[in-house]
């Protein structure tokens, strides 16, 4: 998970170059700070498919996941933010 389409990280204020921070995790577990493109992204997470699975559902984690995404305004001014937020799944061998 990542934000892109904003000129930094978090919800931006382009007006005042101040980004909310974002942060994002499962329900009940440690968050992660969600950053501005690829490098900024975080894995929230993995499972390891077997070889003979066809089909991967999200029953398949256990307990089946609620993920929370959350902005901390603490420190942001009056204005207008914007952001992408991207959810990506990925396989791989």
């Amino acid at each position: 998970m990542a934000s892109i389409g904003a000129d930094g990280a978090g919800l931006y204020n382009s007006a005042d170059g101040y980004g909310a921070p974002i942060s994002s995790g499962l329900q009940n577990s440690a968050s992660y700070s969600i950053g501005l493109g690829p490098s900024g992204a975080a894995t929230l997470q993995s499972f390891v498919i077997p070889a003979n699975k066809n089909v991967l559902r999200l029953s398949d984690f256990s307990p089946t996941p609620v993920y929370q995404l959350a902005a901390d305004f603490t420190n942001a001014g009056a204005g207008t933010y914007e952001t992408t937020v991207v959810i990506e799944y990925l396989l791989a061998e």
